[in-house]
């Protein structure tokens, strides 16, 4: 049984980030679970930890080991938030190339900056490498 996790990120402390967790079963892809905040799909997956809402790497780190646990196949991450091996200085050439092409149809892309999303970026790619899940950039990924 494969695994994604999704995590749709806030990028600051008083917003909560979504969660989903969908498993390969016998009929297909399915939900496992999904929370509209850490705290309940922790709550949701392991009658988990209580995490204060918004995006925190430890919660991110919290919200991995509750997946691996449930799927322990976990085949990838996906993350709503620009994240990078090096430091996020300003908008990036792709940050520009998706509000040019989906601007107008209202799904462009946040400006990051160095305040945001700030250190929780690194902090996240930390926490993902931490746990046998490091950042793979590129135009052709390949496993492992």
């Amino acid at each position: 049984m494969r695994g994604i996790l999704g995590i749709d990120a806030a990028w600051s402390q008083r917003n909560n980030s979504g969660v989903a967790l969908i498993v390969e079963g016998q009929r297909g892809w399915e939900v496992r679970s999904a929370a509209s905040s850490i705290s309940d799909f922790c709550s949701f997956v392991h009658d988990g930890p209580a995490l204060d809402k918004g995006t925190t790497a430890e919660g991110v780190e919290a919200v991995l080991r509750l997946s691996m646990g449930a799927c322990p196949t976990l085949a990838l991450i996906a993350v709503d938030m620009p994240l990078s091996l090096v430091e996020i200085a300003g908008r990036r050439s792709a940050d520009t190339q998706i509000s040019k092409e989906y601007g107008g149809r209202k799904c462009s892309t946040h400006s990051p900056s160095p305040v945001r999303p700030g250190p929780l970026s690194g902090e996240i790619v930390t926490k993902c490498a931490e746990l046998g899940f490091p950042l793979r950039t590129g135009s052709c990924l390949s496993p492992g």
